[in-house]
C-alpha cells in the first residue's frame, strides 16, 4: 500500500518545497462534558451549514446520549501533525 508521508506538499509551490522537512505525531485523547462537546460542535463548519432546527435537535440528541453514558463524558481522539521544512533555496 502506498502511504503518502507528506500530504500538505500537494498545496506547496514547487519553488519552496524542500528535501529537509520533518514530521511528529501525537495521539492524544480529550474527554468532553456533555455540554462542553456541544460547544465544540457548533464550531464545525458542517454543523453551522445545517438549517437551524436540524442544528438544534442534533446536539439535543447527542447531548442527551453523552449525560446518560457512564460518568456524562466523551473521549474524542485527535491526531496532530506538525510539519516543518526549510525552503529549498
Amino acid at each position: 500500500m502506498l502511504v503518502w508521508r507528506y500530504p500538505f506538499l500537494a498545496y506547496v509551490p514547487a519553488n519552496l518545497l524542500s528535501r529537509n522537512v520533518a514530521e511528529r505525531r501525537r495521539l492524544v485523547a480529550l474527554t468532553y462534558s456533555a455540554d462542553d462537546y456541544s460547544a465544540v460542535l457548533g464550531t464545525f463548519s458542517d454543523n453551522l451549514a445545517l438549517r437551524v432546527e436540524q442544528r438544534e435537535e442534533l446536539f439535543r440528541r447527542i447531548h442527551e446520549r453523552i449525560v446518560a453514558r457512564p460518568g456524562g463524558t466523551v473521549t474524542k481522539h485527535h491526531l496532530l501533525i506538525l510539519t516543518v521544512g526549510r525552503r529549498s533555496h
